[in-house]
């Protein structure tokens, strides 16, 4: 009973990708805390280095969305062609359904039925948005129960077509210039719509047109399907050499995450060149420090990337991206009462030691409860999930 509820890297893992799921879970922590007291629309200096702020990385943590897609399009991608398309859609699909579903469903009616102390659930056409949601097509009709469930509807719908994409690739024998064009596709939707909406713009109307629809945000799934591609076949592509690659590559793509993630505030104003093309370039960097990880596991800070801490919050990832937004208000609530101190009624003023001791507190909290849906619903369908063969 005590290993059920241990942290343990599962069989056949790969180490340095665990760390950067972990990685990316903290990303949308640290984004949606900043978030929450406003710091996304003030822009009021907290930790000012010269006229840099730190806070620049955490605002821009939102990518940490795009580095689970390059992630979930490696991994799934690495999966079947480590079958060469040998695998059973029904098996493949039973499976993501027991990876996915169980906790979803599970927090989703939760929150639904209004039963999570201080989170308010409009009651307006609720059958129908909790049927959509049910369905996974929140990230076309709006997800307005809890607004991080945009990126399921676009993740499922990914699984559904990439074993029918990568049997066709493989049987067509074109796999990285299929992959190629079909990346296209998104920043060309983008443009697109760019063009057609530009004058109305704002970025609601760029969330819930431009960036939510999976049409709209598959190619950084594609990109980590391209790695995933390069990676199987690399024995083929003589520019690929472990040794000589390797590091290289992991140095090209943690330099571009560093300045793309800490340089700016990333899509801060909506020009063409930021609505279309900034998701790739996220996308890029990503899947290059991944090529490289994979292809010379021994990479400088290795110790960290495998680091016993992000394999927590990689484990957890799931659940923790599932219920943090439930308690961003209530937390930022419940401090000014312990504080003594008045709720601010539009935004909350940038104090560092406040913004901290919020951060560290809503963290803990959504820790504790991503554990506790963790182990009493999302690991007992995990362990039924690893049985079905």
């Amino acid at each position: 009973m005590g290993s059920y509820f241990r942290f343990e890297r599962l069989p056949g893992a790969i180490p340095a990708l665990d760390g950067l799921r972990g990685i990316a879970i903290l990303m949308v922590l640290g984004r949606h805390a900043g978030r929450a007291i406003g710091f996304d629309t003030t822009f009021t200096p907290m930790f000012p280095i010269g006229s840099w702020d730190l806070m620049i990385p955490l605002i821009n943590g939102w990518a940490g969305v795009d580095l689970f897609f390059v992630l979930s399009g490696f991994l799934m991608t690495h999966y079947l062609l480590k079958r060469k398309g040998q695998v059973s859609l029904r098996r493949y699909w039973l499976k993501r359904l027991l990876r996915i579903v169980p906790a979803y469903y599970a927090v989703l009616l939760v929150v639904a039925m209004g039963l999570v102390p201080l989170y308010p659930v409009s009651p307006f056409y609720w059958w129908w948005r909790l049927t959509y949601h049910l369905l996974f097509l929140q990230d076309y009709l709006q997800s307005n129960f809890v607004v991080a469930f945009w990126s399921l509807g676009v993740e499922e719908k990914f699984y559904l077509l990439v074993p029918l994409l990568m049997l066709l690739f493989l049987r067509l024998g074109r796999g990285p210039w299929l992959l190629l064009t079909c990346i296209c596709i998104s920043p060309l939707c983008r443009l697109y719509g760019f063009l057609a909406w530009q004058h109305e713009l704002n970025h609601l109307n760029y969330f819930l047109w431009l960036r939510s629809p999976f049409h709209m945000s598959c190619d950084s799934l594609l990109i980590g399907a391209l790695v995933a591609w390069l990676y199987h076949h690399r024995v083929s592509y003589g520019w690929l050499n472990a040794t000589r690659s390797g590091p290289p590559l992991f140095w090209v793509g943690l330099i571009a995450c560093v300045w793309l993630l800490g340089s700016s505030i990333l899509v801060k104003d909506l020009t063409l060149v930021n609505v279309v093309l900034t998701p790739d370039a996220l996308a890029l960097s990503f899947g290059t420090l991944m090529l490289g990880m994979l292809l010379c596991p021994r990479v400088p800070g290795a110790a960290f990337w495998n680091s016993h801490f992000l394999l927590v919050f990689c484990r957890l990832s799931y659940t923790l991206y599932l219920v943090h937004m439930l308690f961003m208000r209530s937390v930022l609530d419940l401090l000014w009462l312990l504080l003594d101190r008045p709720a601010p009624i539009e935004r909350f003023p940038a104090e560092p030691g406040f913004f901290l001791l919020y951060l560290l507190v809503f963290t803990a909290v959504s820790v504790l409860v991503a554990m506790a849906v963790h182990f009493a619903v999302e690991k007992p369908f995990l362990i039924l999930k690893d049985r079905v063969r």
